[in-house]
Parts: C-alpha cells; sequence; structure tokens
C-alpha cells in the first residue's frame, strides 16, 4: 500500500503538473513559479525525493516489503513528507521568499503528534493486541509468506 500510494501521489502530482506547464496560462503558473525560485527549490525537490522517488526505490524490490524495519521507516519518511508537502502548498505565499522553519510550523505537528500518542496508548491498553479465542491463531502465527 505504501509503494501504491506513494507513486499515486506521484501520478497525480506530476499530471497537475504537466498539465499547468502544458497550459502556460498565468493564472495557473503563478503557483509553481515561487516553489522553484532559489530558495524553495530544494524545498520542492526535497519533497519529491521524500514523498515518491527514496519510497519508490526502496519498496521496489519485494523483499523489502515484507520486512516490517523498512515499512516502518518508509512509513515515518512519508509522514514527514506530506508535512513537507503541506508546508509547500502553504507557505511560500505566505513566508515570502525564504523558507522559514520555527515554532509556528513545528509547535501543531508536535501537538497532533502527542495527541495522537496518548489516543494510541490508551486504545493499546484497552484491548489485547492478540486476539485471545481465535481459532486460526497459532496458524497464522506460524504463516510466512
Amino acid at each position: 500500500m505504501l509503494f501504491a500510494f506513494s507513486t499515486f501521489w506521484m501520478y497525480i502530482w506530476f499530471c497537475q503538473f504537466m498539465l499547468i506547464w502544458y497550459g502556460n496560462i498565468p493564472e495557473e503558473t503563478a503557483y509553481f513559479i515561487p516553489r522553484v525560485s532559489a530558495w524553495w527549490l530544494p524545498v520542492f525537490l526535497v519533497n519529491v525525493a521524500i514523498n515518491w522517488a527514496i519510497p519508490f526505490l526502496v519498496l521496489l524490490p519485494r523483499g523489502a516489503k515484507r520486512r516490517p524495519a523498512v515499512l516502518a521507516t518508509i512509513s515515518m519518511m512519508l509522514l514527514a513528507g506530506r508535512w513537507l508537502d503541506l508546508y509547500l502548498h502553504v507557505s511560500p505565499p505566505a513566508l515570502g521568499a525564504r523558507p522559514v522553519i520555527g515554532l509556528p510550523e513545528i509547535g501543531p505537528l508536535l501537538l497532533a503528534g502527542g495527541i495522537g500518542i496518548v489516543v494510541f496508548f490508551k486504545a493499546y491498553d484497552r484491548s489485547p493486541p492478540v486476539p485471545s479465542r481465535d481459532p486460526f491463531l497459532a496458524e497464522s502465527l506460524e504463516y510466512h509468506s
């Protein structure tokens, strides 16, 4: 799913970019001009790398998709990439010529992450991680694809 949605993100992103570039309508190209300017271009390229290029190359082999550590790393990277994508959508018109990352950008992320962790662990404490009366439990624990 990570591989598929990362590739789908790139497909949608590139279709939008190509359509705006090919149409060359000034009202539409104004969106991309600040994002590919001198200071925002590295953020723009890192956005594409984190959201598509790295997950695509890492998850292309079948073995990588079967290792939980690789999937967890790519998942965290895609969460960071999603934040960066939203930052790139909102910040160039609001901040101007240079990207700035400070407390107003990181604070809501930390707040949402903290609330998510608290909610997760409260829900995790209420139910066992392994079903207790599942007739296929032993078989499913031994299964390897």
